[in-house]
């Protein structure tokens, strides 16, 4: 497991950290021109500002944020905008959860939720380098959107074309950068 901290967000962003390795890098695969999916098992342990973001997608803005035990919500940049969904009475502190993140190439992008499904939208945006934020809204060098908060990840796996190029549980460690078991270096660390 991985505990992260206020204000102590990490990131999978495998090309910031060795991009020659790699074919097909994980992190250029969250973008609306591949087929993927991801599985996030997380625990949201406590909330410091109004909203608190689980994961955020960057430079496109694409998120799960919560708000309190009544209240999160999706955020999903699309080719025609800024796409959302409320979602009411889901997410629990210090309750175990799972996002799935599945997306068809130049389709449909759908959200689920402990298995049900929460947002599905049309034409998720394209990006060459997309980097995903866990445990807060955005890189702590900008001014804004930070909604840090202390949460707990349990698993993360990544599948382009059914499959599997990224999977931590986040129990091995090298150069504070967890360790990708497919071997594939999709390394998540921390910001």
């Amino acid at each position: 497991m991985l505990s992260i901290r206020n204000k102590e967000p990490w990131c999978f962003w495998p090309t910031r950290v060795c991009k020659e390795f790699y074919k097909l890098p994980g992190n250029a695969v969250l973008s609306g021109k591949y087929n993927f999916e991801f599985e996030l098992d997380f625990t949201i342990r406590k909330v410091y500002e109004d909203k608190a973001t689980i994961f955020a997608i960057l430079p496109i803005y694409t998120a799960l944020n919560y708000y309190n035990e009544h209240m999160s919500n999706v955020d999903v940049q699309t080719e025609d905008g800024m796409k959302w969904n409320d979602i009411k009475n889901t997410v629990k502190l210090n309750k175990r959860h799972k996002v799935n993140v599945t997306n068809i190439a130049n389709g449909t992008i759908t959200v689920k939720l402990d298995g049900v499904t929460v947002f599905e939208a049309e034409g998720f945006t394209n990006n060459d380098d997309p980097q995903m934020i866990l445990g807060g809204g955005n890189f702590l060098y900008n001014d804004n959107n930070h909604n840090h908060c202390d949460l707990d990840l349990h698993e993360f796996k990544l599948s382009n074309d059914g499959e599997l190029i990224a999977h931590h549980t986040f129990e091995d460690y090298i150069h504070d950068k967890t360790v990708d078991l497919t071997g594939n270096c999709n390394f998540i660390f921390k910001l």
